[in-house]
């Protein structure tokens, strides 16, 4: 059994027939604790498959409608840390524990957004010189712009009107700010809360 996680294979023999998709979450994870390397992103697709959420299947669905996200080489695990400060109820984390305590809604909620939001950062960014990965000036840099632009794919009137300008000024921000290898789920998150702040400004203005 691969589907939930990716690399790790049980053979039908190794699990009766009556094992709960539950006890099958909890092998994937016991294994994860015991050796076996899964990421984050493996262990929510093993906890969320008997809700009926396929995480790998959304993330290669995602890669055909937007193939910018598979030219830029995106970690999925970036998706899900975009999803957890764009549905937060709380104070927006991306931490890895908190990416972990994520819920179904959550993902069901912020799937779609943040996907698309992702894609029209990367296009964007391509649109002034940032066309391959390595000219990111860091690969978490897009954890934000994500979230950002989720937030920014309901707004209306002038802070919808110049995709491409804000994508440019937010793309700056990100890049002149500091650098995000110190703490960097930290500094993701208040850069989040900074230009989330700055979107709903325009909004209201």
């Amino acid at each position: 059994m691969d589907q939930a996680g990716r690399g790790l294979r049980i053979s039908d023999g190794d699990l009766a027939e009556t094992t709960s998709p539950s006890a099958v979450c909890t092998i994937f994870e016991t294994l994860n604790r015991t050796g076996v390397k899964l990421s984050v992103f493996d262990l929510l697709a093993a906890r969320f498959w008997p809700e009926d959420v396929r995480l790998r299947e959304l993330w290669e669905e995602a890669q055909e409608e937007y193939p910018v996200i598979a030219d830029f080489e995106v970690d999925p695990y970036y998706v899900l840390q975009a999803i957890s400060i764009f549905t937060a109820s709380a104070a927006a984390s991306c931490k890895r524990g908190d990416v972990l305590k994520m819920t179904v809604s959550q993902i069901t909620s912020g799937w779609q957004p943040v996907v698309a939001g992702l894609a029209e950062a990367l296009v964007c960014s391509a649109m002034i010189g940032v066309i391959i990965p390595k000219w990111l000036p860091y690969n978490t840099i897009v954890i934000p712009m994500a979230a950002v632009c989720a937030v920014a794919s309901t707004a209306s009137g002038p802070s919808q009107a110049q995709p491409n300008d804000k994508i440019k000024r937010w793309f700056l921000v990100f890049r002149l700010g500091p650098s995000l290898r110190a703490r960097p789920e930290q500094s993701i998150s208040q850069r989040f809360r900074r230009a989330e702040a700055m979107v709903r400004r325009r909004r209201t203005a």
